[in-house]
């Protein structure tokens, strides 16, 4: 029950904040299946409301992300924060983000399960575009657990999307995850995305 109202805790937070922001919304859902070891496949999901700020070219997102874990049938982690990004120099994406975590998968990190925390995560990657709807997309995750003081997630990630319409991508790619102090995963991986 601790876990159902956070994450509707969560979810409340977004839409409202993001009303009040004039925001547009992006819902990525995402399957992750595990190459290594098929008891830890995970479907993702990441509701978020974004607002460019364009004076300095940079958006802004509120965002809530939940992670199932099909072996365990437990959320790993649920997470919700504030990101902020850029593209450079026309391909190239850098991100800053800092939120809460939550979850089973803490387990495998530096600090005990169950309890809530707080990481940061940047981002760098590049973005491709193959043709008008079509693109490339590789990028590198960093996340360090400020409580603690110590590194949590090292990911990479590939993806190549395809924009269906202005309402709807679907995708295909690749993700290794380095949790650092235990196991490492390679994941392929499909997404649906809608946006608002």
């Amino acid at each position: 029950m601790k876990r159902f109202s956070a994450a509707t805790f969560i979810f409340t937070f977004i839409v409202f904040s993001g009303y009040a922001w004039c925001a547009d919304f992006k819902d990525k859902n995402s399957t992750l299946w595990d190459i290594r070891n098929k008891d830890n496949s995970i479907y993702l999901n990441r509701f978020s409301a974004s607002k460019d700020l364009t004076r300095y070219d940079i958006k802004t997102s509120l965002f809530g992300e939940s992670q199932w874990n099909f072996g365990t049938s437990r959320w790993d982690k649920v997470t919700a924060g504030l990101e902020a990004k850029k593209i450079v120099l026309k391909y190239v994406y850098l991100g800053e983000s800092i939120q809460f975590i939550y979850g089973d998968l803490l387990d495998y990190m530096t600090f005990d399960p169950g309890n809530l925390s707080y990481e940061t995560t940047v981002k760098l990657g590049f973005i491709f575009p193959l043709s008008k709807k079509l693109s490339f997309r590789i990028w590198n995750e960093y996340s360090y657990n400020l409580e603690q003081g110590a590194a949590g997630l090292n990911e990479v990630l590939i993806e190549i999307p395809y924009k269906v319409n202005e309402n709807l991508d679907v995708g295909i790619g690749w993700r290794h995850t380095d949790r650092i102090h235990t196991f490492d995963s390679d994941y392929a991986t499909t997404s649906v995305v809608l946006h608002f």
